[in-house]
């Protein structure tokens, strides 16, 4: 009645200026995590909140999350924690 949608968009790690001293410090384990081999940025993430505001493109999605993460959780074992002791990422 309302057409009303929800839907959520859950970003993989983006390099901000909140996280670049972090990117600094750990760049290769964490691009070492993402089968596209690099991090992603504010505006990858763009078409994705584009194409959930879209009517014409997305009237029938809801409900939904949309993952931008370069391939990360496709390849990541939810049962193992690739972090070391101690790390920060």
């Amino acid at each position: 009645k309302d057409k009303i949608r929800v839907n959520a968009v859950e970003p993989g790690y983006v390099v901000t200026p909140l996280t670049q001293s972090n990117v600094d410090k750990n760049f290769d384990q964490l691009v070492s995590a993402i089968p596209m081999k690099r991090l992603s940025v504010p505006e990858d993430l763009v078409p994705t909140y584009l194409y959930l505001a879209s009517e014409e493109m997305s009237s029938y999605v809801t409900g939904e999350v949309l993952r931008v993460t370069g391939g990360k959780l496709a390849t990541q074992n939810p049962h193992y924690s690739y972090r070391e002791q101690g790390a920060t990422y």
